[in-house]
């Protein structure tokens, strides 16, 4: 018979989506402003403003993810 543990089993606090949100942010970035911009005829210009989109966006996803975390850690 197995003896139950004192304390509760703790789910992590961070959520996975916060750690994927800036490398993910980046490389749709990449993807999405390199054929934009090579629609437009200019995919090197269009690939790196696509990035610093990517990052921006990651960037917020990952301090909601951050916020999120705090607030469960709360609990």
């Amino acid at each position: 018979m197995r003896e139950r543990s004192s304390q509760p089993r703790r789910e992590p606090s961070f959520p996975g989506w916060g750690a994927a949100a800036l490398p993910v942010g980046i490389v749709v970035g990449i993807v999405l402003g390199g054929g934009l911009g090579a629609y437009f005829g200019i995919p090197g210009i269009g690939a790196a403003i696509g990035a610093a989109i990517g990052v921006s966006a990651g960037m917020a996803l990952l301090a909601a993810a951050v916020v999120t975390a705090s607030t469960r850690s709360k609990r």
